[in-house]
């Protein structure tokens, strides 16, 4: 009898330890994706181009680390697939798909064919196969919110350290002048070519992070990852100096800060402390006052500090490309977006071809991302960046009328929300998706995305679905605990 009873309970105890070993193995390669996702757009990695050579041999785009990362997640969803399968959201297939044909139509009058296909393969198809793979896979969406916010905390910080190893600490007198002479790994770029790519790409661990702070049942550990990478982002966003770009972070740690379910008075406390942070880097300091002055004598060429190392062949800085012009800001951008529309008129239907468009004067993008698509995509492309925009509005405001605020999709929702809102009123280069042939904006919204649509929303027609594959109960997981 006992001979029975282990003849029929080893098959029982392999399939266990297989299921552990599987379930292990899956979080690991959330982990890894989550992680690797930031990497692209910092050094060394956002230098591909120039080591591959891609501009002599465009096939060897085939090894870039967008590419590598996307076959890793397709890997993921033929090995370990979720059954039965999820439909995306018809607003995204909608605006993906005139985004990809406007692309492809825009090859008609693009001026360089080849640059324009390679971004069309980094910038469109591979976060779009990105978002598909994963969503298909059974990875975990909390290992990958973790690699994400991890490694973007550690690549922000060493650029601090670099910059302190090479420069020393800036004066408080010198703090905003430094930042803006475009050293490497500076104040100013850390390495994402310019301070408006930058606040947007920021914009997305900013919200994921501040937003998982106050998701009810986190552990200590995750909440202080969480809370941690929020600082540090926030932190950079102030000393990047772009006012709306601070607006729109001091409103989103203060939403955050207000829906945890700490003490009322501490949440006060901490709205408090926020805006003051806030209003001080904008209003209060002699060097802020003297900002956009300061801009106006400053340029790569003339810096003491150096020059920016970014791999990117055109730099779509507000400053730079303001430099020796008393025109504020503000009206800089709203010009180049009158004249992305007026480039959209003479070409309505084909575009200049995608990632070509730069303004009239070389060196100024639209400055948002709906004149940016319609001048370099034509129309469909115009309705696509449309149809994303208002999709992940959209979805953010769902969230709110569900009541659903507390897990990781949530978070990923806002998150999302908050970076299309940037990218229409200030977004830069090729539509917020890459700036040349660096694409750490398209595949890290691509993963926010995906663990965005990783839980059911009331009244979305979603069916209901945990996790990006499921949600991982293991304490190790960021929600674990």
């Amino acid at each position: 009898m006992g001979t029975r009873e282990y003849v029929f309970s080893w098959p029982t105890e392999l399939r266990r330890q297989l299921i552990e070993r599987a379930s292990t193995v899956r979080w690991v390669s959330a982990l890894v994706v989550g992680a690797s996702v930031p990497l692209i757009g910092f050094t060394p990695f956002n230098h591909a181009s120039d080591v591959l050579g891609v501009e002599s041999y465009p096939w060897r785009v085939v090894v870039f680390p967008a590419t590598l990362l996307t076959a890793l997640s397709i890997g993921a969803a033929l090995v370990a697939p979720r059954v039965p399968s999820v439909r995306l959201p018809r607003w995204l297939v909608a605006g993906w798909s005139l985004l990809l044909i406007g692309a492809l139509l825009s090859l008609i009058d693009s001026d360089d064919v080849t640059r324009t296909l390679l971004l069309i393969y980094l910038a469109i198809v591979l976060p779009g196969a990105f978002v598909v793979s994963l969503n298909r896979s059974r990875l975990s969406a909390e290992p990958m919110v973790l690699g994400f916010l991890v490694v973007t905390s550690v690549l922000l910080l060493r650029a601090d350290f670099v910059f302190f190893a090479d420069y020393g600490f800036p004066e408080p007198s010198e703090l905003f002048f430094a930042k803006f002479a475009n050293a490497p790994y500076d104040f100013h770029y850390y390495a994402l070519q310019n301070p408006g790519q930058t606040a947007a790409f920021l914009f997305l661990p900013l919200t994921l992070s501040w937003f998982c702070v106050s998701r009810p049942g986190l552990s200590k550990a995750a909440r202080l990852v969480a809370l941690t990478a929020g600082v540090v982002c926030f932190a950079t966003m102030i000393l990047l100096y772009l006012r709306h770009a601070i607006l729109i972070a001091t409103v989103v740690v203060c939403v955050a800060i207000l829906l945890t379910r700490i003490n009322g008075s501490v949440r006060v406390a901490g709205v408090a402390a926020t805006v003051a942070v806030s209003a001080l880097a904008m209003f209060g300091t002699g060097d802020a006052r003297r900002y956009a002055g300061a801009i106006n004598d400053l340029s790569p060429a003339n810096s003491s500090l150096g020059t920016n190392r970014s791999s990117g062949a055109n730099s779509f800085s507000g400053a730079n490309s303001s430099a020796g012009t008393e025109e504020p800001s503000a009206s800089v951008r709203l010009r180049s977006m009158a004249e992305g529309f007026k480039e959209f008129a003479r070409h309505p239907v084909t575009g200049t071809g995608f990632g070509r468009y730069s303004g009239p004067d070389g060196n100024l993008p639209a400055h948002s991302s709906l004149p940016q698509a319609a001048a370099e995509m034509g129309v469909l492309g115009l309705a696509g960046a449309a149809i994303l925009t208002a999709g992940l509005i959209g979805a953010a405001f769902r969230r709110l009328r569900s009541g659903a605020l507390g897990g990781v999709a949530a978070a990923a929702t806002f998150a999302g929300a908050v970076f299309a809102l940037d990218l229409a009123v200030a977004g830069g280069a090729n539509v917020g998706l890459s700036n040349d042939y660096v694409t750490v904006w398209g595949m890290s919204a691509a993963l926010v995305l995906t663990i965005a649509l990783s839980e059911p929303q009331a009244g979305s027609g979603e069916p209901e679905r945990i996790g990006v594959a499921g949600s991982m109960t293991s304490p190790q997981s960021l929600g674990g605990g």
